[in-house]
């Protein structure tokens, strides 16, 4: 997998196809995110005729003469990078796509190690997100008891059927880092252990004696 020069390995067309392939998937799974939780009940609620696309949250309870009274509050939802576990482990994704391109130009030991790291880092996140999906489609057959239908509001509607593709693109990218992981060991000869410190036998030192 070397090419003629010692330090310089044959990786550069599949570092930049796999690390393109990341980019892509990546941007189209935050992309898909995006949309399901701007459009879908996380920001719009599961009401339709919620026009207004705001909370009414339950904050302490108002102490009155006759007992406790829930005191309704409206309040919006702000996104931030870390509010989801995919806003916040796509940076990581953008990155590991960056490092395979970059592997792929340099064609170096550190640069293609750092992709086989960063793609084992990657697999370890999806395994993570691919169970959040699989548990908020679950989560909502259970309430409603089917995926789509008419009893189901418009955005809790939109919030399954785009948590079902981020499902798939999910389980697509864990394929993609799980090919870069091998190809990348197999290209570096990760945990393999390598000879450069090798101990000479009997035979060799007298052969080197010899000579």
């Amino acid at each position: 997998m070397r090419h003629n020069h010692q330090n310089c390995y044959a990786f550069r067309a599949s570092g930049i196809i796999l690390g393109c392939l990341i980019f892509l998937f990546t941007a189209g799974l935050l992309s898909t995110e995006l949309g399901r939780l701007y459009t879908g009940s996380n920001n719009r609620g599961r009401n339709d005729s919620n026009a207004t696309f705001v909370y009414s949250i339950f904050p302490d309870p108002t102490n009155y003469f006759n007992g406790n009274s829930i005191n309704l509050k409206l309040e919006n939802r702000w996104m931030w990078p870390w509010s989801t576990a995919t806003l916040l482990f796509s940076l990581v994704f953008f990155a590991t796509g960056v490092l395979g391109i970059i592997s792929g130009q340099r064609e170096s030991y550190s640069s293609i190690l750092t992709f086989f790291i960063c793609s084992l880092l990657s697999i370890f996140l999806l395994i993570f997100l691919i169970a959040t999906y699989s548990t908020i489609i679950a989560g909502w057959k259970s309430i409603y008891g089917v995926i789509g239908g008419p009893s189901i509001s418009k955005f809790v509607h939109i919030d399954q059927i785009l948590s079902i593709v981020c499902l798939i693109i999910s389980c697509l990218l864990f394929i993609i880092f799980l090919i870069s992981l091998i190809l990348a060991g197999r290209t570096i000869d990760a945990c393999v252990r390598k000879n450069s410190f090798r101990l000479l036998d009997e035979y060799e030192l007298m052969t080197i004696h010899s000579v």
